[in-house]
């Protein structure tokens, strides 16, 4: 079964915002997550709650995201434009 992908609703708001030419590719780039959970992330640390979060640099972005493996989740946390 594969992954799906779950925006926080932060980075659901922000997204929204986006001209559609900078949402598509941060998009593809979620799929891609999802597709595959276990891609090399630039940096990774520990969260309050003990998750591994993974930090991604798409683009001109930072992608903030943990894998839930339990329920097959790809929980994209934060999205920071650089």
């Amino acid at each position: 079964m594969e992954y799906i992908y779950a925006l926080d609703a932060e980075v659901c708001e922000y997204l929204v915002t986006l001209p559609k030419r900078r949402r598509e590719p941060l998009v593809k780039q979620f799929q891609a997550l999802a597709a595959n959970p276990y891609q090399e992330a630039e940096e990774s640390y520990l969260d309050e709650n003990g998750r591994t979060i993974h930090l991604l640099l798409a683009g001109r972005f930072v992608i903030l995201w943990w894998a839930d493996h339990a329920v097959k989740e790809v929980r994209v946390v934060g999205l920071d434009p650089i």
